[in-house]
């Protein structure tokens, strides 16, 4: 019989001294437009004595919101000492989105929601003790966000706006600065060099100069480089240099035996 009264001495004794009893609420969360909600909830509390005599200081917790599905495990204060709420902000889009307060029962069952929302404001003075209302939500609050954050590039220095953007060495975001000048154009590495000395093209120009059975000289808007690349079509047939024209910087001069006739279709692509 003396075993059965320590038992009993040291049940009671776990029962006074043993962590206070959750209770889990679990529920999945839609947007107006039938979405589910993503994002976080952020419950804050303050100081309280649970209904076991269990001092609950005040503080907050982050819970992260994933395709809808919101659980979490708190400490009753249906019964706590002095009355005690919970503060629940939810927060989307990096901002909140809407607020409401927990009143929470001891119970097995796992409950919904609407089975712990209380309405009116409990605390008139303004957000209890603990609470960040106002304030930013640190990242390391936010299970996962951190190695989400470090997963994406960073911008690096300098990061200018109205600039080319390229990847440098440490794999960070960062502007292009010209060597010489804005118009500088930027190369496949990220540095730059003046246009001039960059490879471009030209394709499909017309020439200009009359096209009237008599005139023989036409002028392009740049001189090729090199002048080998240039492809003259009449007609969409290739012409041939020194055979049917010549080239003398950006001027094209036809010969005197394939003189251009009125209807016809010159067309010029080249490199400068």
């Amino acid at each position: 019989m003396r075993w059965m009264r320590w038992a009993a001495v040291l049940a009671a004794g776990l029962t006074v001294w043993g962590a206070p009893p959750l209770t889990t609420i679990q529920d999945t969360l839609y947007r107006a437009d039938g979405a589910k909600f993503n994002g976080i909830v952020q419950i804050s509390w303050t100081s309280f004595e649970s209904g076991n005599t269990v001092f609950v200081a005040a503080n907050s917790k982050t819970v992260r919101i994933i395709d809808g599905v919101l659980r979490v495990s708190l400490i009753p204060t249906d019964n706590a000492t002095p009355a005690a709420y919970y503060t629940v902000r939810y927060w989307g889009g990096g901002r909140v989105q809407f607020s409401e307060t927990w009143s929470v029962p001891a119970t097995s069952s796992i409950l919904k929601i609407r089975d712990v929302r209380t309405s009116g404001p409990l605390w008139p003075a303004g957000p209890p003790a603990g609470s960040t209302e106002g304030g930013a939500i640190e990242i390391s609050q936010v299970n996962g966000l951190q190695s989400q954050l470090d997963s994406r590039p960073a911008k690096a220095t300098p990061f200018q706006p109205l600039r080319v953007v390229m990847v440098n060495t440490d794999g960070q975001l960062a502007s292009v600065t010209p060597t010489l000048a804005p118009t500088d154009c930027v190369l496949a590495n990220g540095s730059t060099a003046p246009c001039g000395s960059v490879i471009q093209f030209v394709d499909n120009e017309t020439p200009g100069g009359l096209v009237d059975g008599v005139n023989l000289t036409f002028t392009l808007a740049y001189p090729p480089n090199p002048a080998s690349s240039v492809m003259l079509f009449r007609n969409g047939l290739l012409q041939r240099m020194t055979v049917d024209f010549t080239l003398t910087g950006s001027t094209i001069q036809f010969v005197a035996g394939a003189t251009p006739q009125p209807g016809d279709v010159l067309v010029v692509s080249y490199r400068r």
